[in-house]
């Protein structure tokens, strides 16, 4: 029953299987009650001796399997509710983005879930939420009404903006370190039946205007979406070796008008070998773009406030033939365009801070092979190293971080133990200062093993969190995150 429920193969699958460590004990919830009784037991009995509380919903985080951590298992906490009158949607804990999707896409209604169908909702929303409907609509945070959730001392508790206000904001933006969610409240916004969207690939062959290198159609890609409308919703994939460079495009609005608006911007950002532009389901084709599948990953990221002349370059010079992987490998860099209805909050409108960032450049590694043997290892290093030296050269153009990625880097040592208030501080730091390059073996708490620069997670809401930390977790008990030190 154990290896069933740590590989998810009688229920929700671990997607990074690099991230799937041996956890010491893991508790299969199915209801809040369940939730509540295995933090309570984790309070009085893992946490005073040092083995880590962790969490498990939709497994793509590298930190829900960790070695020798309790781990809390939603994924039998799943369920989604309708309401068409009211114009929301309850998600319990261990929902599926693809979930939502499926239950809302006969009542023509939608929210802002991510670009996968396999997330998590559970660590998606509390870290923000991005997806293709928010320069429509904003992220899933900002369309977020009420939530449900188990704190550190086993209680069951409601928050909005009428009940527990604070715990409200901060699970907004705050991760993982204020409780277990099991339920969600969000609310659904009309979609059309069919939008137009589909994909662009193009040759970045560095020859004029018909096929240019990689950084001018970053660069045209960028300028063209800073100055669309909120239903442009949009990404941009760059392989590197040599591979293409490709538009995901969509437009959030009546068929016709993204007919017209596709068609008039179709080639400033280069001229297409392939286009399939066409009438597609928002439910079920566009946010089924990318792959469900899981595999062995690494990511990084940084957020950016625009895509400037030289912060193209960079990338451009990263994703060269020189500058590649290797074989047995799979890498590439999105640029993801945020902006939209999610700048108009303002940074203290809840615990996400980086409203005025237009453009989240999300790297990603994977590679091939079965854990533990030679060729795993040094496939793994080479992803690694090709995910540092991307995100070494575009650090210093950030303004901050979104999201535990695998640059916080576990691969087998979340089970560690932080050791002391020193060095948990020096842990927040890192999060929150820019911290120095970590490593597996660091006992400091994973928010201080990064690939290094700047990794400013909470900006100026941090010493608010903090207060709100240690009334509802002042033991700290769940600090596997970019974790907030009680105050």
């Amino acid at each position: 029953m154990y290896d069933e429920i740590r590989s998810g193969s009688n229920g929700t699958k671990t997607w990074n299987v690099d991230g799937m460590g041996k956890p010491a004990a893991i508790a299969a919830c199915q209801s809040a009650a369940d939730v509540s009784a295995a933090v309570a037991f984790c309070a009085r009995h893992c946490h005073p001796h040092g083995v880590r509380t962790c969490v498990a919903g939709g497994r793509h985080s590298h930190q829900c399997m960790a070695n020798g951590s309790f781990v809390i298992d939603l994924s039998g906490l799943k369920g989604i509710t309708v309401n068409e009158e009211e114009g929301h949607v309850d998600v319990m804990g261990g929902s599926l983005q693809g979930d939502i999707d499926e239950a809302t896409e006969a009542y023509g209604l939608a929210t802002t879930a991510g670009h996968v169908a396999s997330t998590g909702c559970g660590g998606l929303i509390v870290q923000g939420g991005h997806g293709y409907l928010e320069r429509k609509f904003g992220m899933v945070i900002d369309n977020l009404l009420q939530v449900e959730m188990v704190v550190a001392d086993g209680g069951i508790v409601v928050a909005d903006e009428e009940q527990n206000t604070d715990l409200f904001w901060a699970i907004r933006g705050g991760g993982g370190n204020f409780g277990v969610v099991v339920r969600f409240r969000i609310r659904l916004h009309p979609v059309p039946g069919k939008i137009y969207a589909g994909q662009r690939i193009h040759a970045p062959l560095g020859a004029g205007s018909w096929f240019p290198d990689r950084a001018t159609l970053v660069r045209a890609f960028s300028r063209v979406t800073a100055e669309s409308e909120d239903d442009n919703a949009t990404g941009l994939l760059v392989m590197p070796c040599g591979g293409p460079v490709i538009e995901n495009l969509v437009y959030i609005g009546p068929m016709e008008d993204g007919e017209q608006y596709f068609a008039k911007h179709k080639n400033e950002v280069g001229y297409p070998l392939l286009d399939n532009m066409k009438g597609r389901s928002y439910h079920l084709d566009v946010q089924r773009f990318a792959p469900a599948g899981g595999g062995n990953f690494y990511m990084a990221g940084v957020l950016v406030p625009k895509m400037s002349d030289r912060l193209a370059e960079a990338l451009g010079h990263c994703v060269t033939s020189a500058n590649g992987p290797g074989r047995k490998t799979n890498c590439l860099v999105f640029v993801l365009p945020m902006g939209g209805a999610v700048s108009r909050k303002m940074p203290e409108d809840t615990a996400y801070p980086h409203r005025t960032s237009l453009l989240w450049v999300l790297i990603q590694g994977e590679w091939i092979g079965d854990p533990g043997t030679p060729e795993y290892e040094e496939r793994r290093a080479r992803v690694v190293a090709w995910c540092g030296m991307v995100k070494e050269n575009i650090t210093p153009f950030s303004i901050g971080h979104y999201g535990v990625l695998s640059e916080v880097d576990t691969h087998g040592n979340a089970g560690e133990n932080v050791k002391d208030e020193k060095e948990r501080t020096s842990a927040e730091n890192a999060v929150n200062d820019g911290g120095a390059v970590g490593n597996r073996d660091t006992n400091a708490g994973f928010c201080a093993m990064t690939l290094g620069g700047k990794r400013n997670v909470y900006g100026p809401n941090l010493p608010r969190l903090r207060g709100i930390k240690k009334r509802y977790d002042p033991d700290n008990l769940f600090n596997v995150n970019d974790n907030i030190l009680p105050e």
